[in-house]
Order: structure tokens, then sequence, then C-alpha cells
């Protein structure tokens, strides 16, 4: 909400609200995937998080916090079915639900694949 001039949030009478962190654009400055010959899989990202500053911000002129943000490891296991361009993918904790295992066509040329997911989204990466 906009009242003087000052972005704010809105909070109902009585209620005890503390201030929100507005998170408005996040974006993903890299990534890296390594996949290992026993099978083991990890994927990490480098992102870079802008929030809104309310203290600081205007109705007219926004101002942001900026924090780049390496997140923890992804560790899964993987698997590749040749025959069918699949690469298969589960993660390795264990819980009530068991395994979750996600299957994506893939395409190799080189050093270069391609990843393509069910909505049909590509993403490309390079082996270095």
């Amino acid at each position: 909400m906009c009242s003087i001039n000052k972005l704010g949030w809105l909070c109902e009478p009585g209620l005890n609200c503390t201030p929100v962190n507005v998170l408005t654009d996040l974006k993903i400055d890299s990534s890296y995937m390594a996949f290992n010959a026993n099978g083991s899989f990890v994927y990490v990202e480098k992102r870079t998080l802008l929030n809104i500053n309310l203290e600081t911000s205007s109705c007219s002129a926004f101002k942001y916090n900026t924090s780049v943000v390496e997140e923890d490891p992804s560790n899964a296991f993987w698997a590749y079915d040749k025959a069918s361009k699949r690469l298969i993918l589960t993660d390795n904790t264990a819980d009530d639900n068991g395994a979750s295992f996600e299957s994506y066509q893939l395409e190799i040329d080189g050093k270069k694949f391609v990843i393509t997911f069910e909505n049909g989204d590509k993403e490309e990466y390079t082996k270095k």
C-alpha cells in the first residue's frame, strides 16, 4: 500500500503484524551440474535476489536490497536410457512418501546437451 508517498503493508487493526520481506525478482546467475560415474548427481545454483526496501522506497521510486546466494547443492542419483533419450533423476532422501523420480528428454551433441521438460521448456548446458 502507499500512504503519504511511503510504501507499507496492510495490517488489520488489532493484529500484531511484522514487516514483510517482499521478493520482487530472482535471477539465476549461474548453475552447474556434476554427473558422477557412480550414478550420483549434484546441482548448484548461484542466484541474485532483489527485495524491495520498504524503508527507503517511495510510492514512485522503488529501492531494492540485493543479495547473492549460492544454494546448497542438490544431491540426487541419475540414469540415462539411451534408447529413449531420457534422463532420470531421483532424490536421495528417504521419507514417508518414498523417493521422487523425474524424467526428462535429453539431447546430447558433443559438449552440449539440452533438457526438455514435460511442459516443453528447454534448458541448454555445456560440458566443461
